[in-house]
């Protein structure tokens, strides 16, 4: 439902601000957050490069099985890239590769 897209968005913020806060990022601030939307073949995943400052507004939708955005970002092709790696590769909860 968009409520858990929205909270999973909010998350992604939490997260990147917590992250630049406590200086574990490099000067830049450059990474990526994604997260599974539960119950979908989907997932967000923020777009722009930097966590400093992160807004919902800056955080893609995106459904696996088309791999096509929801909504559109400044680097969402780059995570559309992804997405349609992520359908072939994924990931191993085991943590073992």
């Amino acid at each position: 439902t968009m409520s858990t897209v929205d909270d999973l968005k909010q998350e992604i913020c939490a997260a990147a601000d917590q992250l630049v806060k406590i200086g574990i990022m490099t000067k830049s601030n450059h990474g990526n957050i994604s997260i599974k939307v539960p119950d979908r073949e989907a997932f967000v995943m923020t777009s722009g490069g930097g966590l400093a400052n992160m807004t919902p507004d800056n955080i893609a939708l995106f459904d696996l099985p088309s791999s096509s955005a929801a909504n559109t970002t400044p680097f969402a092709e780059k995570a559309r890239a992804w997405s349609r790696l992520a359908q072939f590769c994924p990931p191993d909860l085991s943590g073992q590769r």
